[in-house]
């Protein structure tokens, strides 16, 4: 039987596999997503429109959160237009869409404070932040990046990532055993991207270290005399590129 599958089901599913695979995402936050993409190819559809990212544009995109205004309150609206973005940015990093319309939305104000949490907008650009800082030594950077890819696309712990050790690092099975609460040890499997990021890492980690000195011959996570991170400098860096710690 024929596919009846639409390309924005397509790319839904894409997105939505990226989450699971890569970034590890819960399975209910994985359901919100799906629900409000799906509700989105919805209403493209009933319009008349082609069901297809490339398609949809701006005017498309406010219509939508126009007639999603007449029963939502405005912190759901306000996490329809977290998930567009979201989306967009997948589909623009995956050279699947040449533009992002969901860039330009607005969030509508919400009566109260909404609750802090990261979501997958966020999470891109955290992880994204340190190759744009400038003035960073380009160690520390790469560094950085790997932390930050562990702790939001790993699911680490800010003390198991200041405590993760090499014997620890399995690069070939892309998998971390790590030292939780309790001394419990848990294993860890790290999506490609993040693998990627602790790989180029891992290739400068020796230069991390004084002319009097050589590197910690055990942690992972080096600073710039190759002295052990605290859980503390950890998070020291996640609040450099703009939110709270772990």
């Amino acid at each position: 039987m024929e596919s009846t599958a639409s390309p924005l089901d397509e790319q839904i599913e894409a997105f939505l596999r990226w989450g699971r695979d890569e970034r590890r995402l819960a399975a209910s936050t994985l359901d919100a997503y799906r629900r409000d993409l799906e509700q989105l190819r919805d209403f493209v559809a009933k319009s008349g429109g082609a069901v297809d990212a490339k398609a949809i544009d701006v005017l498309t995109l406010r219509m939508f959160l126009a007639e999603l205004h007449r029963s939502l309150a405005a912190s759901t609206i306000a996490r329809r237009i977290s998930t567009l973005r979201s989306f967009w940015r997948f589909l623009r990093k995956r050279r699947l869409v040449e533009t992002n319309p969901a860039a330009v939305l607005d969030a509508p104000r919400a009566s109260k404070e909404l609750p802090r949490f990261l979501t997958v907008e966020d999470a891109f650009r955290v992880v994204d932040a340190p190759s744009g800082d400038e003035g960073r030594d380009p160690r520390l950077k790469l560094r950085d990046a790997a932390m930050l890819e562990l702790l939001y696309g790993g699911g680490l712990r800010v003390s198991e990532l200041a405590g993760l050790t090499l014997e620890r690092v399995d690069l070939s099975a892309r998998e971390l055993r790590v030292i939780g609460k309790g001394d419990k040890e848990r294993l860890i499997p790290i999506g490609r991207e993040a693998m990627a990021a602790l790989r180029a890492y891992l290739e400068i980690r020796a230069t991390l270290r004084t002319k009097e000195r050589a590197p910690h011959p055990d942690a992972v996570f080096l600073g710039i005399r190759g002295t052990s991170l605290t859980a503390r400098q950890v998070q020291s860096v996640v609040r450099r590129y703009g939110t709270a710690g772990a």
